[in-house]
Formats: structure tokens, C-alpha cells, sequence
């Protein structure tokens, strides 16, 4: 009897364990979705706003990165672009996870926010689209990707629980 909830115990465990890290991986894609959203939103806002960045920013309610915007707003019109970027890499508060993004998942924000307030606002816009463009692409790439990797992911943590429950009975 013992043996048969212990293998129960192991099989729930190592299911857990996979679907823990596959729901990481898909949060992962969450965060460059709302990046590329963010973006386009802004993007929006700046072409039917005449209002500046420090001032936009905090009164967009719809941006799904509030946080990591909220420190763009408030260091933008102070702080060097390259300087700014370290500020929110830094930020662990700023619901982007910098430590589990590859540098093509960062570049075109990093792009989209060193271009903010870099020039006039019919070339800042198309630098903005590029930046977008950028996006859509890894999104694009990183969506078939992580997909394909946490269905693996809980296939094989569902595997090992299985494999662990076998040799507990």
C-alpha cells in the first residue's frame, strides 16, 4: 500500500515539476508578446498625442509592462539611452526577466527605447515601426519554439513520474 502511494506521489511530483517549467517558458512568450503590444501601443499614442514621453507614459493605462515603462517615463528626459537601459536591466521590480531573455528577444526593445526621443517625430515613428517589425519576428520565432519545448517539457516530466511510479510498484 505504501509502495502504491508513493508511486502515485512520485508520478503527481514529476508532472508538477514539468508543467512548472513549461508554464515558465510560456511566460516567457507572454512577456515578448507584451513587449510587441506595448510597443504598437505607444507607437499609437505618440502619433495622436503631442504630449512628451515623461508625461504619456504614465497615463496610458493599457500597457501591460506598467512598471518598466513607468521607469522609461521617469529617466527618459534625464538619463543617457545606454544608461537607461542598465537602470530597468537592473530593475528586478520591472516585470521583464533580463536574465532568461537572449539578446535577439531583447534588441528590439532596446532599439525601440533608444530611439524614443531621439529625433523628430515622422523619423522616430518609422525607427518605432522597425523596432515593431523587429518584434513581430522573434515573436514570431520564439512562439514556434517555446510551444514545441513545453509540450516536451510536460511530456517528459508526465514520463519520469510514470518511469518513477514503474520501479516504486
Amino acid at each position: 500500500m505504501h509502495n502504491l502511494i508513493s508511486a502515485v506521489m512520485m508520478l503527481a511530483a514529476c508532472a508538477l515539476i514539468g508543467n512548472a517549467k513549461a508554464t515558465s517558458l510560456l511566460e516567457h512568450l507572454r512577456t515578448l508578446e507584451a513587449i510587441k503590444a506595448d510597443m504598437t501601443s505607444i507607437k499609437l499614442e505618440m502619433r495622436y498625442s503631442a504630449d512628451t514621453l515623461p508625461r504619456m507614459l504614465p497615463r496610458m493605462s493599457g500597457l501591460k509592462l506598467k512598471r518598466l515603462w513607468t521607469i522609461v517615463a521617469d529617466k527618459v528626459s534625464d538619463t543617457p539611452t545606454n544608461e537607461l537601459w542598465e537602470i530597468i536591466a537592473a530593475d528586478r521590480s520591472s516585470a521583464l526577466d533580463i536574465a532568461r531573455m537572449t539578446d535577439d528577444d531583447i534588441a528590439p526593445l532596446k532599439s525601440f527605447i533608444y530611439d524614443l526621443g531621439s529625433s523628430d517625430i515622422s523619423t522616430q515613428e518609422k525607427k518605432i515601426e522597425l523596432s515593431i517589425a523587429k518584434a513581430e519576428e522573434v515573436l514570431a520565432a520564439r512562439k514556434k519554439e517555446i510551444t514545441s519545448k513545453a509540450k516536451v517539457i510536460r511530456t517528459l516530466g508526465l514520463l519520469a513520474g510514470v518511469a518513477g511510479a514503474i520501479i516504486m510498484l
